[in-house]
Parts: C-alpha cells; sequence; structure tokens
C-alpha cells in the first residue's frame, strides 16, 4: 500500500479517486508543532536551535499518521506546493522517524488533476531540505522578535501589545500614510454650447495635464479672468486605441480584485482560494507567477475560437520560460461558472473570466478630442486649455468575457459625435465657467492597496491588514486602513527602539537571505546571527529605557506616610 499525506480532507477527497485501490490519501491538518506557548524555545547560546512542542491535541493525530506511514510501502508527501508544504512535510518526516529505508517521495502538485498527478508520480523527488531549513530560519527570526520584544512593549506602553515582525512593518506604512497632511483643490470647467451641441471641457496645463489650484481664492480669480477671454479651438484629434486585457491573477492582484468586485477582504478570498484549489478547481494561489502552460494556452484557445469566433483571439499567444510556478486559473476552462457552486462560485467565476479575457483579443476604442484656447484675443492665447476627450467602443474584444471595471450607466450625453463638428480655428461663444472644490484622494491605504505597496518592496504579507486589525492597532474606516490610539503608541515606540529591524531594505535583505538559504547558497546561521547583531542591540537599550522609565517613576511612599502620620 503506497501512502499520500495532504493537508486537508478536501484535497483528499479529491485526489483519493485519481488514485486507485493501492492507495491510502491521509489528511495531516496542518502543522502539529510550535514554538513554547510561555517561553522563547530557541537556545540562542546553541547556535539558536529551536525547541518546538507538539500542539495541543496533535498528539492523537501524530501517532495515527505515524502508525499509517510504518505500514506503508511508500509515503509520497502531497502538501501545498511552496515554502511551507515543503516545512510541513520535512516537519512530518521527522517527527514519524521513520526506518532509513522507507522510500519517502515529496509530489509537486500545483494543480489536482489526472495529468498533474500522473506528471508528479513519474518524477517524485525528495524533501528539499533547503526550503526547509529556510522556511525554519524564518520562524526562528520571528520568534526572536515577537517574543523578545514584545514584553518590553507591554512594560513600556503599560498594556499587551502582541507583536509580529512583519505586521509591524506594514504597521509603519499605514502610520506614514495616517498622518500625511489632508489636502484639497479646485477645478475649473466649461460648458460650451456650439450649433452641433454642447460639451464639457476641463482647464488643463500646457502640459495637458489636469490643472489643480489648491491656493485660496486661486480658482475664482482665474475664472473672473476667464470670463473675458476669446475661445477657439486650438487643434482637434482623433484615433482609434487598443485596450490590451490585463494577465492572469497572481495572489496580490486577486485580492486586489476581490475585495473591489466581490467585497471580500484578505483573509476570505485566500480561504475560499485555497478551497477552490483543494476541490480541483483552480490552480495553487499563492504562487506569484503569471506564467501558464502551453497546454493551458491551447485548450484556452480552443475554447475562445468556438465561444465567440476567430475575431477574439489574439495574433500570438505565448508561454514563456519554463517555470514551475503558473498564474491562478481554472484547471480546466470548460468548467464554467455557472456550473461550481458553493461559497466559492463567485470567485471561481472572477478568477475564470480573468484567465478567459486574459488570451483573447484587445478591446478597440476611437477616441475623439479637442483643445481649446482661451485668450485676451485670438492671436493672445493664455498659457492654459481647456481639453474634452471621449471614446467609443469599437471592438469589445476580451471585454466579451471579462470587464474589469463596471461603472453604474452613465445619463450624461455623450460629446462624442459633437467633437467630430469642431475644427481647428474654429471660434466658440463664451462658455459657462463653474469652479468645483475637491478633496484629493485619501492618501490611507485600504486592505488591497496595503498589500500591493508591501509586495512592490519585496515584503511577502498577505494578512497584514487583518493580524493588525485583530490585535487592535488599526481599524478598517469605511476600507481605510485608520491607527488607532493603541496602534499609533505601538508604532511610536517601534520607531524610538526598534526602527533599524523594520526598514524596507533591512526586511528585504533579510528575506533576500531566505531565499538563498533556500537555494544552498548560504546557511541559516549565518542569517539568523545577521538578524540578531541588529535586534540584540535594540533590546538591550529598550530595556535600559524602560529600567530608566521605571527608576524615574517611583515615587518615596515612606516619607509620605512619615509626613500623614505627625
Amino acid at each position: 500500500m503506497n501512502v499520500m499525506i495532504v493537508e486537508t480532507p478536501a484535497k483528499g477527497r479529491t485526489l483519493a479517486p485519481l488514485l486507485g485501490k493501492d492507495w491510502r490519501v491521509e489528511a495531516c491538518y496542518g502543522p502539529l508543532r510550535d514554538f513554547p506557548e510561555d517561553e522563547l524555545g530557541i537556545d540562542v547560546a546553541r547556535d539558536f536551535r529551536p525547541i518546538f512542542r507538539l500542539l495541543p491535541g496533535a498528539g492523537g493525530r501524530l501517532r495515527k499518521l505515524a502508525q499509517v506511514m510504518q505500514e506503508a510501502d511508500v509515503v509520497y508527501f502531497a502538501t501545498r506546493p511552496d515554502a511551507e508544504g515543503e516545512a510541513l512535510a520535512g516537519q512530518l518526516l521527522e517527527l514519524v522517524n521513520l526506518p532509513p529505508d522507507k522510500p519517502t517521495y515529496r509530489l509537486h502538485l500545483p494543480t489536482l488533476t489526472p495529468t498533474t498527478l500522473s506528471e508528479a508520480l513519474e518524477h517524485p523527488r525528495q524533501i528539499d531540505l533547503n526550503r526547509v531549513e529556510a522556511y525554519t530560519t524564518r520562524l526562528i527570526v520571528d520568534r526572536l522578535f515577537s517574543h523578545l520584544v514584545a514584553p518590553l512593549a507591554d512594560r513600556m506602553l503599560d498594556g499587551k501589545y502582541p507583536l509580529d515582525r512583519l505586521a509591524c512593518v506594514a504597521l509603519r506604512l499605514i502610520a506614514e500614510r495616517d498622518t500625511a497632511a489632508k489636502l484639497s483643490y479646485a477645478t475649473i470647467h466649461a460648458h460650451f454650447d456650439t450649433t452641433d451641441g454642447d460639451f464639457d471641457a476641463l482647464l488643463t496645463t500646457q502640459k495637458l495635464g489636469q490643472a489643480r489650484l489648491n491656493v485660496p481664492n486661486q480658482a475664482e480669480k482665474l475664472r473672473d479672468v476667464l470670463t473675458q477671454a476669446h475661445y477657439q479651438v486650438a487643434k482637434t484629434a482623433q484615433t482609434v486605441r487598443p485596450r490590451p486585457p490585463l494577465p492572469p491573477f497572481t495572489p496580490i492582484t486577486l485580492l486586489q480584485a476581490a475585495a473591489g468586485e466581490l467585497g471580500l477582504t484578505a483573509a476570505q478570498t485566500r480561504a475560499l482560494a485555497h478551497s477552490l484549489y483543494d476541490h480541483g478547481a483552480i490552480t495553487f494561489p499563492e504562487t506569484a507567477a503569471t506564467r501558464v502552460t502551453p497546454k493551458a494556452v491551447m485548450a484556452t484557445r480552443d475554447f475562445i475560437r468556438q465561444t465567440y469566433g476567430d475575431a477574439y483571439l489574439p495574433h500570438e499567444s505565448s508561454s514563456e520560460g519554463v517555470e514551475i510556478a503558473e498564474a491562478i486559473r481554472p484547471t480546466d476552462v470548460n468548467r464554467l461558472p455557472e456550473t461550481v457552486t458553493g461559497d466559492g462560485a463567485a470567485l471561481y467565476k472572477l478568477i475564470w473570466q480573468r484567465f478567459i479575457a486574459a488570451h483573447m483579443a484587445p478591446a478597440r476604442y476611437r477616441l475623439r478630442g479637442a483643445l481649446i484656447h482661451a485668450g485676451k484675443t485670438p492671436d493672445q492665447p493664455y498659457p492654459v486649455f481647456f481639453r474634452v476627450q471621449d471614446h467609443r467602443l469599437e471592438f469589445d474584444g476580451f471585454l466579451r468575457a471579462y470587464s474589469e471595471l463596471k461603472p453604474e450607466a452613465d445619463t450624461t450625453p455623450s460629446p462624442f459625435d459633437v467633437l467630430a463638428h469642431l475644427h481647428t480655428g474654429q471660434a466658440l461663444m463664451l462658455p459657462d465657467l463653474r469652479v468645483e472644490r475637491h478633496d484629493a484622494p485619501t492618501s490611507a491605504y485600504t486592505e488591497a492597496t496595503l498589500l500591493t505597496e508591501l509586495a512592490s518592496r519585496g515584503i511577502p504579507i498577505s494578512d497584514a491588514s487583518a493580524r493588525l486589525v485583530a490585535s487592535g492597532y488599526v481599524v478598517a474606516e469605511v476600507g481605510q486602513l485608520r491607527l488607532t490610539e493603541m496602534g499609533r503608541r505601538l508604532h511610536a515606540y517601534l520607531e524610538a527602539y526598534f526602527a533599524d529591524v523594520l526598514t524596507d531594505d533591512f526586511t528585504a535583505r533579510l528575506h533576500a537571505d531566505f531565499d538563498r538559504i533556500a537555494q544552498g547558497e548560504t546557511e541559516r546561521l549565518t542569517a539568523v546571527r545577521g538578524y540578531w547583531a541588529t535586534l540584540q542591540p535594540d533590546i538591550i537599550r529598550a530595556t535600559e529605557a524602560l529600567v530608566g522609565a521605571q527608576h524615574t517613576s517611583m515615587t518615596p511612599v515612606t516619607e509620605e506616610r512619615h509626613d500623614r502620620d505627625t
């Protein structure tokens, strides 16, 4: 009998029918051990050796897994195809303590399909101990920060401040935005009447950027000048512009789209996406690649040809490189969204539409526009323009399958046809001018924009806001992340004593070390010692500050009692 170890029963139920009678699929339900709850769990003096303990209630699971694996002829670990899955497989192998001659293999399953499973079984490999080491290194680093810094923060700030290293990096970004100045500005709009119709135009600068007027009364003074001006068409233009589709989803873009279109939090999206993966509906949803296998590209192009016609196929489609990771996509494009039910149905539809659209022809728009001079005389224009433009869809292309934007119907008359009658040098009547005031778009992060910013800085954390909200440091107000008073106090404390281990550069270098460990280019001890060399002086300094603060807060109570007694 062969045994396959997976994380969840749902994943096991998907794979079991594909394996046959000589197989047994067993779920481990995730990690079985962690650091002790009430101690550091790292022997710093012995090269930062981690000391793990079984999780409460994990003993029964371990005994069952050990029995099943001991009785198996061959053990295959089919845990998630990333570093976390590799570490889980390594952890299980270590805990079960199989005989040295017991064959054990690691399977890479980016999709749970018969083809992928067959290929994985034909090319099994050993557990990658370098990847396990890299994951363990990250656990040690995170533990050093959270377990040693949190008690100092608790005592200095007189409260309970649970800490997570990467969430504290995110806290700094939110704090920087939270204290940014709030700006407002004004714009000037002109409503022109012509014999062929009317249209609105926006005041722009010579570089054709929107003229944002933020000096008090500046807009009103400029409007008064423009009411005395002469107006004529300076330039007209018309062109056809393609709008290409977006690539298939990556983890970050999926979280953004699910938040914007489905109103899902990052935690909800991740849970639903993993459920879809476990049920064999989509590829593994935690890889940041946009590559698609040639076989999947061909199947998708065949589907588009049969469903929409040849006109909706792009001229070329390719799948570059030979990578293990794939974009998030449906495992079978013929599994239409309406056939998927349950909580993940809406998310599956979003993934399916985005993937199909990514392999379709661009949409095409016809654009028309005009620049209108305002001047003291027709020959003396001011250094500003009024700009008007509009577009009309000529070919829907990928929009036939998926539209990223679903705006409400616009009842404003379109100037598209009016613009066709404007010509250079045409004099226009004095327009109605109005000033509109705006609050500058808030700089506060949303959950999706925070994740995007973290990813752009090379900081891989997909649940930062959820951790911060759960800890009471951040609240989501109308979707925007704002610091609580508790969050402000913690941020100020971390900036005062631990800023150097939470900078973008330091964090990116640290995670680059994790990557090098995974590639076998450096060792765990080198990375941990480098981190400790920066963290330890900060801890000493914060401890000295705490002792000093406690000393200065002490009051001579004995003298006060003596005075009262007399």
